[in-house]
């Protein structure tokens, strides 16, 4: 049997993905787990203490990825194989893009954690690009403050393709991804070398 904490997560999160944040009260996640409230609420006081929790979890596994992509040679396809996971990963907890603006009317105190979470997020992005920039298939910045709006877009851009998936499309887990991976990638086409964008046109049909 899993220990407690992972046991809680694991069906707050599956509650959370088909039900909603304000569908799930706490009640019916300690009947999900097996525990009674009270011992639900040792490990996790509030509703906010378990979203937090499961930011948290995501935002691990986004940073191994981002170490994982570090080592070694910076190739479009290692990006692309390494954003295909980080979307399956987002589809994985999917209930913070449906519900995100519930959740930060709800829980001010996540605004504050989210913006963190942006932060380290845009990090990623500037490492992975000055990567790629030295790899030579990416392209030098145009402007001053190009690669950082570049960015901006790509944040608002995961922020909200899972609800635009969700009110638009009636697809698959796999045929969903498959198609925000690759309208992602194509925000990366204009800021591709020659050789860049040759090598897009060679991936472009396996996303």
């Amino acid at each position: 049997m899993k220990p407690a904490k992972p046991l809680i997560l694991s069906h707050a999160l599956a509650l959370f993905n088909a039900e909603g944040v304000s569908g799930v009260p706490m009640r019916k996640i300690a009947n999900a787990a097996g525990i009674s409230p009270g011992n639900l609420t040792y490990h996790f006081p509030s509703r906010e203490a378990l979203i937090v929790a499961l930011h948290s979890q995501m935002l691990q596994t986004a940073q191994q990825l981002n170490a994982e992509l570090k080592q070694g040679p910076m190739t479009l396809e290692r990006l692309l194989e390494s954003m295909r996971i980080g979307f399956r990963v987002v589809y994985a907890y999917r209930f913070f893009l449906v519900d995100l603006p519930l959740i930060m009317r709800t829980y001010p105190k996540l605004r504050q954690h989210f913006r963190e979470v942006a932060d380290i997020r845009k990090q990623m992005y500037v490492q992975a690009f000055q990567q790629a920039h030295a790899e030579g298939w990416m392209r030098e910045e145009a402007y001053s403050g190009e690669y950082d709006e570049l960015i901006d877009r790509i944040r608002i851009f995961s922020d909200f393709w899972v609800v635009s998936a969700e009110v638009y499309e009636d697809e698959d887990e796999s045929s969903t991804i498959s198609r925000h991976l690759r309208l992602f990638m194509n925000l990366l086409f204009p800021y591709l070398h020659a050789a860049g964008q040759a090598e897009f046109d060679r991936l472009r049909p396996s996303i």
